[in-house]
């Protein structure tokens, strides 16, 4: 199927191509063969520029939304894709030593030797970064949550005990994986709107994660002096679903 891009017919292109293999002049077709690479190299670019422009446009709206409903990730939806912007981690050690005190002996096996540098498992970085951040929430769980019901924009939305078992077992703290999973409920297909329920399900199981590594007084006090051993950033990413 063709695209509402396309500027050159393929089949006048193929029709020269043809002419010019039949007539057999070499010449002819080394030229052809030079126009077309050099068209393609300036349509790559042309392309390469547009696409940049259509992202960071996106990529712009994308960051007005997580400021305005104070969320980590949002998502736009074409008839023929959907584009996910948001913040990703990065979770740098700076001092090993100072992270090694900090943290359970119990837990140094999560920190990986990466010479010249260290680096820590990708589940104990979220728990670690989920403290740095202060970013979770400790005073109910997913199960007081959903029982409760949620309301979606002006909607409040309950769920039947069958999909209240559902959704307490495929939910996990991944807005896009906990998207498509709320995408399979009736009733909550609303677009955006789920974005910030979304994002308070990511800090209750980012609580339920911290808990796996420490007491809740253990947390408390790692929370307190993370900083002295790990640097975590966050980046903006965009990504594309088709």
């Amino acid at each position: 199927m063709g695209t509402m891009y396309e500027a050159i017919s393929v089949g006048a292109i193929q029709k020269v191509i043809a002419l010019a293999i039949k007539d057999g002049n070499c010449k002819t077709l080394v030229d052809i063969l030079a126009d077309l690479k050099s068209e393609k190299e300036e349509m790559s670019k042309v392309f390469d520029t547009e696409i940049n422009k259509l992202e960071t446009e996106l990529t712009s709206r994308g960051l007005s939304q997580l400021e305005d409903k104070n969320v980590k990730f949002t998502t736009f939806k074409g008839d023929k894709a959907s584009v996910t912007v948001g913040l990703t981690r990065s979770l740098k050690v700076l001092n090993v030593k100072s992270l090694r005190n900090i943290i359970s002996k119990r837990w140094h096996g999560e920190i990986l030797t990466k010479d010249p540098s260290y680096s820590v498992s990708a589940d104990f970085s979220r728990a670690l970064s989920s403290l740095y951040f202060d970013d979770y929430v400790s005073d109910t769980n997913l199960a007081k949550l959903l029982t409760k019901g949620l309301n979606i924009g002006d909607k409040a939305v309950t769920f039947s005990n069958d999909n209240l078992t559902l959704l307490l077992k495929k939910l996990k703290g991944d807005y896009e994986k906990d998207k498509l999973v709320f995408e399979g409920i009736p009733g909550t297909t609303l677009e955006n709107e789920i974005d910030v329920e979304l994002y308070f399900i990511t800090k209750i199981k980012n609580w339920e994660r911290i808990l796996k590594y420490f007491s809740e007084e253990e947390a408390i006090q790692v929370k307190k002096d993370i900083k002295n051993g790990i640097f975590v950033s966050e980046t903006v990413k965009l990504t594309m679903r088709q």
